[in-house]
């Protein structure tokens, strides 16, 4: 898509080029014109009156030619604007998209962390809120036979629940859960009715 841009670009440019030549021929003839005519005059007077009618003539469609060529600078102007716009456009979309994808990465390595920490021994109950996130986000990337069954078996789970579910998934017991989220056996068994509801 640069390789596009870059090429519309010289293009553009190459057009610019070409009118501005154009001009400049147009008015080196025009001015050529004229002084020829008022040399002629000073020889002959005789001939001065059909000169000029050529020349009006010659002139008349110089400024034909001018006012096209001046057209198609301004057009080709107008085009270099809206394509330095849409250059400005798409690459304020790149930043944003990799913007995105670096947040996401961060995410799916903090997810990543927490999991090998569980894995080895860690607790959960002591995690901020973007950790639990992280930890479900990452988890329901790596597995997701599992997050298309919990979203169709349980729909939207609050944070706790979906660990507490991952948990189960992973093969842990409920007493190891309850250790892990910190988690009475009245609060664990209230968080698995509220389940079963949705």
């Amino acid at each position: 898509m640069n390789f596009d841009m870059t090429a519309e670009q010289e293009k553009t440019a190459d057009l610019l080029t070409y009118a501005l030549i154009a001009i400049g021929i147009l008015l080196l003839g025009s001015g050529l014109a004229v002084w020829y005519l008022r040399r002629r005059a000073a020889k002959s007077r005789q001939e001065s009156q059909e000169q000029l009618d050529s020349v009006h003539q010659e002139l008349a469609t110089a400024q034909e030619h001018l006012a096209a060529a001046s057209g198609e600078l301004r057009e080709s102007a107008r085009q270099l604007r809206s394509t330095s716009r849409m250059l400005d456009r798409l690459e304020k979309e790149r930043k944003e998209e990799h913007k995105e994808q670096r947040q996401q990465a961060r995410m799916l390595e903090n997810g990543h962390r927490r999991y090998t920490d569980l894995l080895s021994g860690g607790s959960i109950y002591l995690w901020q809120r973007k950790n639990l996130t992280d930890f479900i986000d990452y988890y329901r990337t790596a597995n997701p036979k599992f997050a298309e069954d919990a979203d169709r078996q349980y729909g939207k789970l609050t944070p706790n629940q979906a660990v507490c579910l991952i948990l189960k998934d992973m093969g842990k017991g409920d007493q190891e859960i309850m250790e892990l989220m910190n988690l009475s056996p009245g609060a664990f068994h209230t968080m698995h009715s509220r389940m079963q509801k949705k």
